[in-house]
């Protein structure tokens, strides 16, 4: 099992839920969430993304992955758990639990 937040992945199982809700995954996000859980609250370069998803198609790979992220934050914030996932431009993608954040 695999937790940040509001977010359990079951490794075994290949299901993710949120708040205890289950949300249904493709296998493109299923691996994209573990990437994330597994390096939680650290920056993921694109290209280790990429690879780990196996999104190698050429030069739509950066869009494929853009897409999958999308769905993925939405998947996530229709089961009620807020924006998890970051991109930080020129670095990657990251997993942080919104909650830890403070209002500022």
């Amino acid at each position: 099992m695999l937790k940040s937040g509001a977010l359990t992945l079951d490794q075994n199982s290949k299901l993710l839920r949120v708040l205890g809700i289950e949300v249904h995954l493709t296998k493109t996000e299923y691996l994209l969430i573990e990437l994330l859980l597994l390096n939680d609250q650290h920056i993921v370069e694109r290209s280790d993304v990429i690879a780990a998803c196996k999104l190698f198609d050429g030069k739509g790979s950066d869009q494929m992955l853009n897409l999958h992220v999308s769905r993925l934050r939405i998947k996530i914030r229709e089961a009620g758990g807020g924006n998890f996932i970051f991109s930080t431009s020129g670095f990657g993608i990251s997993l942080n639990d919104p909650s830890t954040f403070e209002n500022v």
